[in-house]
């Protein structure tokens, strides 16, 4: 009796030492976590004061820097075409030099293509018109690999009296990385149409 008595005292020994461990434990961790939110709390003041100092000191290139900022977290561009410059030859890439939006600098109207700033998920769209009974068919492209096609087609819809306009749209979302380029290219057909105010288009958004 006394030897399990002096064993299971023993135990209790041991779980008493474990159990002063764990304490500790998490008395350090707690010391440790407090310590770790002064700092946040110290970071985000001094923050603060950095921006009310800069606001002070020059209120006009502090809205520039802020601007700036939410500007270069934004990514989105709308081109047309306000002239009929897409030709005859099928397979051939649009450029798109009529620049409606163009948040972040991703798309270049010399060459017609979307080049991603960051990476991220991103939509793209675009249109087409066609008429006087003719197609017209475009794709949008990543990489040199064509991902989603467009389609219209006025044919067998000329009347003497009018012309009939049909729209291709087509829209797809990408994931890209730094770097991968997105542009539009004609399929096939000859059968467009322009307008000043621009019915083919290529927009794109980061999400």
């Amino acid at each position: 009796m006394s030897l399990e008595l002096s064993f299971l005292r023993g135990e209790v020994d041991d779980l008493r030492k474990t159990n002063k461990g764990l304490v500790d434990e998490i008395t350090r961790c707690n010391r440790s976590l407090e310590t770790v939110e002064t700092k946040y709390q110290q970071v985000t003041s001094l923050m603060h004061d950095l921006a009310i100092t800069m606001y002070s000191m020059n209120p006009s290139l502090y809205r520039q820097a802020q601007q700036t900022s939410d500007i270069h977290r934004q990514v989105a561009f709308t081109a047309g075409i306000a002239q009929n410059v897409l030709g005859d030859e099928s397979r051939t890439d649009i450029i798109y030099r009529d620049v409606i939006t163009n948040l972040g600098g991703g798309y270049n109207p010399t060459n017609g293509v979307f080049t991603a700033p960051v990476s991220g998920t991103y939509v793209f769209f675009t249109t087409v018109v066609s008429w006087d009974d003719g197609n017209i068919s475009t794709d949008i492209v990543l990489n040199g690999n064509s991902k989603v096609r467009t389609f219209a087609d006025s044919r067998g819809f000329h009347t003497p009296e009018q012309y009939v306009y049909q729209t291709g749209t087509n829209l797809v979302s990408l994931h890209l990385q730094v770097g991968d380029r997105v542009w539009v290219r004609k399929y096939s057909g000859t059968g467009s149409i322009a307008h000043p105010t621009p019915m083919h288009t290529f927009s794109g958004y980061l999400l």
